[in-house]
């Protein structure tokens, strides 16, 4: 079975679990009308819409080009790493966890020492190189 076909029955087993009734056990079937702006949707409503329009073949192509297939060795912690990276990529748009640069690491990609990283990508870098253990999903990655 292929990686895209695993990815989609496992979002649909999420979508399912999401769904379901828990006091009689049943499955409730998610409608989502064309048209309908995603931000009008509810969660559940958003996850049928992404498993449904998704390009699975791309996120197929993107795993075997991070060699993350299980025919290569070391898949395994490559998976992990491209999932943690996938969850935590754009966490520095928040502004209020942007990071100063502490004056032991200036200049760092041309901030200097006092500064905010402003750029998501840089401060993300930033954290990864100097503070992994303030993102414990990447510090505990083998």
């Amino acid at each position: 079975r292929s990686h895209a076909n695993s990815a989609r029955t496992f979002a649909l087993r999420s979508l399912d679990d999401s769904a379901s009734d828990s006091s009689c056990g049943t499955k409730t079937t998610v409608n989502v009308e064309q048209g309908v702006a995603f931000q009008m949707m509810t969660e559940v409503q958003k996850r049928a819409s992404f498993l449904e329009t998704m390009q699975w073949s791309m996120f197929e192509d993107l795993v075997a080009q991070a060699g993350c297939q299980e025919s290569e060795q070391g898949w395994l912690e490559r998976t992990m790493a491209l999932l943690c990276l996938t969850a935590i990529h754009d966490v520095m748009k928040v502004e209020a966890l942007l990071p100063v640069v502490q004056k032991e690491h200036a200049p760092y990609l041309g901030y200097e020492a006092g500064v905010v990283i402003r750029d998501h990508d840089c401060a993300l870098s930033y954290l990864m190189e100097h503070f992994p253990e303030l993102l414990p999903s990447y510090a505990g990655l083998p």
